[in-house]
């Protein structure tokens, strides 16, 4: 078997899972999370059970899945890189007057279509009408996230006349969809699991904001 043969065996997963790996070294190691500064990610939630704390980089949330153009990270408070996650986020109904048009369109919910080899789309998972405060901060102590929030009438009580990031610290999304790649910790759940059991055991749970 020639050399080059090799390669065309290794599974079309295992392949995108080494691509998104090797993306996302810079952020690994002691100049990681300052690496990961200088490129963009800001702190998306505050540090969850199971997560860690989310960092996004808002300008690649574009809808348009590339396995080795990382969206997000997953760091410990001390800076640990954990894990990889890509989000999409789900079109809302514009053409209704608010605070209808904060539903979700129902012809773009759903996860990307093209995403790693075998994944299903309920190996994704989902977050109803999530508003954040703090968005901007480098410190992840600042961020405030809460979901599924009673629709319609606590989005009006948070969104009516309130403007949303960029233009202030802050952001209500109807719904948007998340998939976690746990390629720098072992995660006994799964390599593609929603939580994992060893990181930040100890932090709030995010279905208790």
């Amino acid at each position: 078997m020639a050399y080059l043969d090799i390669g065309k065996k290794v599974p079309l997963q295992v392949q995108q899972i080494a691509r998104a790996t090797q993306a996302s070294m810079r952020y690994y190691g002691g100049n990681g999370l300052d690496n990961a500064f200088q490129d963009g990610f800001l702190p998306f939630t505050p540090e969850l059970k199971g997560h860690g704390v989310h960092y996004v980089r808002f300008d690649k949330l574009d809808n348009v899945f590339k396995v080795d153009e990382i969206e997000g990270l997953n760091f410990l408070p001390n800076g640990q890189l954990v894990a990889i996650f890509y989000l999409r986020t789900v079109k809302r109904l514009t053409e209704l007057e608010f605070p209808y048009s904060y539903i979700s369109h129902p012809n773009d919910d759903h996860p990307y279509h093209v995403s790693f080899e075998n994944i299903k789309p309920h190996d994704w998972h989902f977050h109803l009408f999530a508003y954040f405060t703090g968005l901007g901060s480098l410190d992840w102590q600042d961020i405030t996230f809460s979901q599924n929030h009673a629709f319609p009438d606590d989005i009006i009580e948070l969104a009516l006349d309130v403007p949303m990031f960029p233009n202030s610290d802050v952001l209500l999304s109807s719904k948007f969809w998340m998939i976690h790649l746990w390629s720098h910790s072992f995660n006994p759940n799964g390599l593609f699991a929603n939580t994992h059991p060893g990181v930040s055991p100890d932090a709030p749970d995010e279905h208790d904001h």
